[in-house]
C-alpha cells in the first residue's frame, strides 16, 4: 500500500473467509481499490457487485465505489463508478470531493466532526439523485477497509468478525497513529452498512510471505 498514492500497487492481499477472496490495492492517485475473487462473486450468482472501499485516516477518508463481476474479474476489467475524499474531518470546514468518470468534479464544504458523519456524507453523495451513482444503500454489496498493522496475527486479509476487530485493537501499539482511525472508519461504516460483509486488508499482510533471507539481518540475535 502506498499511503501517498505516488505509485500504483497491485492487488496482492487475499482473504479467505466464508468463501470470499478479497484483493485490495491503491490507485495511483491515492484512492483505495478492490477486487473480489471468484468464490465471493460467484456466491452472488455471477451478477455485478458494487464494493465500497475505504482508507480512513485520522482526519480524512479516501474512497472508491467499484463495480465488478465474474466476467470483469476474468478480464481484469473492474469499473470504477466513483472516487472521492473527505478531508479536514473534525472541523467546521471539512471538504468533500467527488469524482465520477465523465463528469465534472464536485466539491462541498461543511461541518463534519467525526468519521461517522463522513461516512454518512459519502453515502449521501453516492446516492444523490443528481450527482450520485447509485439509487440507495442497498446497492452496496460489500465494504473493504484498509488496516495498517495486523502484527503476526494476520497473514492475509480477513472478514471483519468481532474476534478480528479485537485482534486489530491489540495491534494498536504497533501503529498508534494509523490503526485507531482505521478502526473508527470500520465502526462508522458498520453502523451505516450493517448487513453487508466487511473485509479488513492489512498493509503488513504481504510481509508475512517474505522468506527469512529477506527479513533477517546477518547479525547475532542478542543484538
Amino acid at each position: 500500500w502506498v499511503p501517498g498514492g505516488r505509485a500504483p500497487v497491485r492487488f496482492v492481499h487475499a482473504a479467505h473467509a466464508t468463501g470470499a477472496v478479497v484483493h485490495v490495492g491503491q490507485h495511483q492517485h491515492g484512492h483505495p481499490t478492490i477486487k473480489l475473487g471468484k468464490d465471493f462473486a460467484g456466491a452472488q450468482g455471477g451478477r455485478a457487485m458494487k464494493v465500497l472501499v475505504l482508507n480512513c485516516g485520522s482526519s480524512s477518508v479516501k474512497y472508491q465505489l467499484i463495480e465488478t463481476s465474474l466476467a470483469a474479474i476474468e478480464a481484469d476489467d473492474d469499473r470504477m463508478l466513483a472516487r472521492g475524499t473527505v478531508e479536514r474531518i473534525g472541523t467546521a470546514s471539512a471538504v468533500h470531493t467527488l469524482v465520477v468518470p465523465g463528469r465534472e468534479k464536485v466539491t462541498d464544504s461543511k461541518e463534519i466532526l467525526e468519521h461517522r458523519e463522513a461516512l454518512a456524507d459519502i453515502l449521501r453523495v453516492l446516492t444523490h439523485p443528481e450527482i450520485g451513482v447509485i439509487a440507495g444503500h442497498s446497492e452496496v454489496d460489500a465494504v473493504g477497509h484498509r488496516m495498517v498493522h495486523g502484527g503476526e496475527r494476520f497473514t492475509a486479509s480477513a472478514l471483519a468478525t468481532p474476534e478480528a476487530i479485537r485482534a486489530v485493537q491489540d495491534c494498536v501499539p504497533l501503529a498508534p497513529l494509523h490503526n485507531p482511525p482505521n478502526l473508527r472508519g470500520y465502526e462508522a461504516a458498520k453502523r451505516v452498512l450493517p448487513d453487508v460483509p466487511h473485509a479488513l486488508v492489512f498493509d503488513t499482510a504481504s510481509n508475512q510471505t517474505m522468506p527469512p533471507v529477506a527479513y533477517l539481518y546477518g547479525l547475532p540475535y542478542v543484538l
